[in-house]
């Protein structure tokens, strides 16, 4: 028997397919912009410069959101998992200093940890339990706006 408990992060199928369809369309238009002039697409105008730095500028959004977790898992060994589509993070309960939100962002809180800094979107499903039980394990972990 497992004691794996799992919290998965709530977003709604529309949001979903909304944030992924305007990267989608962003990077086609990067790609037009930047390979433009080499397909007959264009004028001879620096539009690639462009192109190229907008596709840059993309490149982060979509690793800035294919690298925020989608599921906190908490194994029997109480190792907390945030799990993403590029990355796993392993941390212990006792390696976590604190959960706040993000001074510069509303909806998001930081994860400071011993090794770095995990960004959640503050929707986790039954998130409020997970950060009872990580008080329990953590007393010194400190819990600001969450």
């Amino acid at each position: 028997m497992s004691d794996t408990k799992t919290y998965p992060l709530y977003v709604s199928t529309y949001i979903k397919l909304m944030v992924f369809g305007v990267l989608g369309l962003f990077t086609v238009i990067g790609v037009l912009a930047a390979l433009g002039p080499a397909i007959g697409f264009g004028d001879d105008t620096p539009q690639w410069l462009f192109g190229t730095f907008w596709l840059a500028v993309v490149g982060w959004l979509w690793y800035v959101i294919l690298t925020i977790p989608h599921r906190i898992t908490v194994q029997a060994d109480d190792q907390i998992e945030f799990v993403s589509i590029l990355r796993r993070k392993r941390l212990l309960p006792l390696e976590i200093k604190s959960i706040k939100p993000e001074a510069s962002q509303f909806g998001f809180l930081v994860v400071k940890t011993n090794r770095g800094k995990v960004r959640l979107l503050n929707q986790f499903d039954g998130f409020h339990e997970f950060l009872t039980n990580l008080k329990t394990k953590n007393p010194s972990v400190e819990l600001r706006g969450c």
